[in-house]
């Protein structure tokens, strides 16, 4: 069975709570005290990254992984799965097009836009 967590590193000055605001109401969904966002298809909780690192995040090849934020997102429901993915991309397109910077770490990135991100020059 194909694995679907799918972890969103996302760089951003804004607050968890205005960043978690605003992807809950994309999603036109509630989200809780935690941070968390469920609807019928999928949970996404919004973390602040222990390993966030600003020079690291501008400088290593890598530095995605030390963006401040992260989404842990997964499927309810695996009959819908194709469904899930592409909520995963439309959810990167619109956190792209507030200017946020955006890589996804998963078994289905290189079937999202722009192959997760990774890579992808936003300027």
């Amino acid at each position: 069975m194909e694995d679907l967590y799918c972890k969103i590193f996302i760089n951003t000055n804004l607050s968890i709570d205005i960043l978690t605001e605003n992807i809950s109401n994309f999603l036109s969904l509630e989200y809780d005290k935690y941070f968390s966002i469920k609807g019928d298809l999928f949970t996404i909780d919004v973390r602040k990254n222990k390993e966030f690192e600003e020079e690291n995040s501008k400088t290593l090849i890598d530095g995605f992984l030390y963006y401040r934020y992260f989404l842990d997102m997964d499927l309810s429901d695996y009959y819908r799965k194709e469904e899930y993915k592409l909520i995963v991309g439309k959810l990167m397109e619109f956190l792209w097009g507030e200017g946020y910077l955006v890589v996804a770490s998963c078994d289905f990135e290189n079937e999202l836009p722009n192959r997760g991100g990774y890579n992808k020059n936003i300027n």
